[in-house]
């Protein structure tokens, strides 16, 4: 085992920044027992961590970022006491281990985690999956339009009636309206007209017939 005068000229031989480090955080390992600890000691156990305040109970930072903590362990590891620093996520060991355990993973490509993505590339998986049962369910639909297509011809010429489809035997019944009369209205004649309001489809999911359709009429007047 080294004796006390070797490590006195060894910590000599260190570069300052490590010197002030072990001057104030020295390691149980070279010292003798019994040793009381320092000022710096007392307060933060270990400078690269995390600390908890006893008495206030809040989180404070290490002592020492994480860029000079790379920079002791770069300095300690060419010097080779690198042994002698506190536990740190910037020692050679524990980038070793974290290697084995996860490989050699890069940033942002997704090997291994989980990449946000655009809205796009997340909803891609499920938007496609619509898309391929719609696909799979086109010739049924298909089947379906031509068996009610016939039968809402009517919406593209639109007459002044009221549609009111009803299923009697598998056939359509319309029921024509009367000619509107004329009326008057702040002195002047005029012929009130039906308006057109948008068509209600309502399917039997068992039969896929259609069961109702419903074009509705209202006097012009009434809406002024």
């Amino acid at each position: 085992m080294a004796s006390t005068s070797q490590f006195i000229g060894l910590a000599k031989s260190l570069p300052a920044p490590l010197q002030r480090f072990f001057a104030r955080y020295p390691p149980a390992a070279i010292l003798p027992e019994n040793t009381p600890k320092t000022r710096y000691q007392e307060e933060r156990p270990n400078p690269f961590r995390f600390y908890k305040h006893p008495v206030t109970g809040k989180w404070q930072d290490p002592v020492y970022s994480q860029r000079r903590q790379a920079e002791l362990v770069k300095m300690a590891r060419e010097n080779g006491v690198e042994d002698l620093l506190p536990e740190t996520r910037k020692g050679t060991e524990y980038k070793l281990a974290h290697r084995v355990e996860h490989g050699l993973r890069v940033k942002g490509t997704g090997v291994g985690q989980k990449v946000k993505g655009h809205i796009h590339e997340r909803h891609m998986i499920a938007k496609m999956e619509t898309r391929r049962k719609a696909m799979l369910d086109m010739p049924s639909l298909i089947k379906r339009w031509k068996r009610v297509r016939s039968k809402i011809d009517c919406l593209d010429r639109p007459r002044e009636h009221v549609l009111l489809t009803t299923l009697t035997g598998g056939q359509i019944r319309l029921d024509q309206v009367p000619q509107i009369n004329k009326k008057k209205r702040d002195g002047m004649t005029a012929l009130a007209r039906p308006v057109h309001s948008p068509c209600i489809f309502m399917y039997n999911n068992i039969s896929d017939r259609l069961v109702k359709e419903r074009l509705c009429t209202q006097d012009p007047a009434s809406l002024s």
